[in-house]
């Protein structure tokens, strides 16, 4: 006989939580786990957020991997399935003016949130999501995560700030996923010169898993993640702890001199300013005074000042230019987006020397 006064939280615990905390707990990368359970790293991710459900095949998989039953998996499943009906409930004037600035839409197809039409399920969805237990945190959470960059003095906030929520909050969550050595500056930056040598390896495929690598070594959970829509970001870092930091990239456009722009000048913020900021590249005020620093950083690690002067020679041809990134030892692409942005040359000059990324090799990555 059911107990009437047995505890029901007025939260739902995804069957996620169990999974990453024995993982955790058994030391197993998600990348071994995907292997293990025949199913790839963004289905895991899918699973780990609870927007996969646990079916009979994946309850077995996972009493193998993790141990517990198959039945348990499928009740855990059950469980919260349940949780979430009982949870439903309609929506305040205030509760539907906050999930109207979220990109649910897009969320979804990202596969951060289940696919779910109804808008009050939708809302719980999201309120899981973000960790918080209703609107009235909001303000507070994003005020303390994301300092004064947003949403400064209450639940009012524009759509592109939920979508720059979202695709950060994404990024929390992917980065408590990665281990990562005590956040160490000193070692961060010697480790520049090996993150320069990974701009001539064309594939993200493989050089994502390397600077993922070397960064750890040194405190900083490197996540790609696509930004939804209304995000404009393309990089971000943010203090995740004491002992780790967050660098985020978008891979917004999809070519080599943006995407290792956006990596040094990110790695700029984290040496020369307060990791408790949080900075992120295409929102911020690019003539901030930090967001300059930044930029110079990046451009003196891409083209170091001691080859200034040959550089600011070269001609708009495709010859010199591959000579030059021959002898300072980058692609030529990213010779190219440095020409373009000190306005050597125009945005359309030279562009063939690039290299073009598509989502689909960016996202076997992740």
């Amino acid at each position: 006989m059911t107990n009437a006064y047995s505890f029901q939280p007025n939260w739902a615990s995804p069957p996620g939580e169990t999974i990453q905390e024995i993982m955790s707990e058994k030391k197993i990368a998600v990348s071994d786990f995907a292997e293990k359970a025949g199913v790839g790293i963004k289905f895991v991710n899918s699973l780990l957020s609870g927007n996969a459900k646990i079916t009979g095949v994946l309850a077995e998989r996972l009493a193998d991997i993790l141990g517990a039953d198959r039945e348990f998996w499928l009740n855990r499943e059950a469980q919260y399935r349940e949780d979430i009906e009982r949870i439903y409930k309609g929506l305040s004037e205030e509760e539907e003016e906050w999930l109207s600035k979220i990109p649910v839409k897009s969320m979804q197809k990202l596969g951060w949130l289940p696919e779910e039409k109804n808008k009050s399920k939708r809302f719980l969805h999201c309120m899981d999501y973000f960790g918080i237990d209703g609107v009235e945190q909001w303000a507070n959470r994003q005020e303390v995560h994301y300092g004064n960059i947003m949403f400064r003095t209450s639940p009012a906030f524009e759509q592109e700030d939920g979508a720059v929520a979202a695709w950060l909050r994404q990024g929390e969550i992917l980065a408590s996923r990665i281990d990562c050595k005590p956040f160490n500056k000193a070692m961060l930056h010697d480790s520049i010169k090996d993150i320069r040598f990974l701009i001539n390896e064309r594939d993200p495929e493989v050089f994502v898993p390397k600077l993922r690598k070397i960064c750890s070594e040194s405190g900083v959970a490197v996540v790609v993640a696509r930004a939804p829509d209304g995000c404009r970001a393309s990089g971000a870092t943010k203090k995740l702890s004491d002992d780790k930091a967050l660098l985020m990239l978008s891979f917004r456009y999809l070519s080599d001199d943006h995407f290792w722009f956006t990596v040094f000048h990110e790695i700029g913020h984290l040496l020369l300013h307060d990791i408790a900021n949080v900075h992120i590249e295409g929102i911020d005020d690019e003539n901030d005074a930090q967001e300059q620093e930044a930029n110079n950083f990046s451009s003196d690690v891409l083209i170091p000042p001691e080859h200034n002067e040959s550089f600011y020679k070269l001609s708009n041809s495709y010859r010199s230019v591959l000579k030059f990134s021959k002898k300072i030892g980058i692609a030529p692409g990213v010779v190219v987006g440095q020409m373009q942005y000190r306005e050597m040359i125009q945005n359309n000059h030279l562009n063939k020397l690039k290299v073009r990324y598509s989502w689909e090799g960016v996202e076997s990555t992740l």
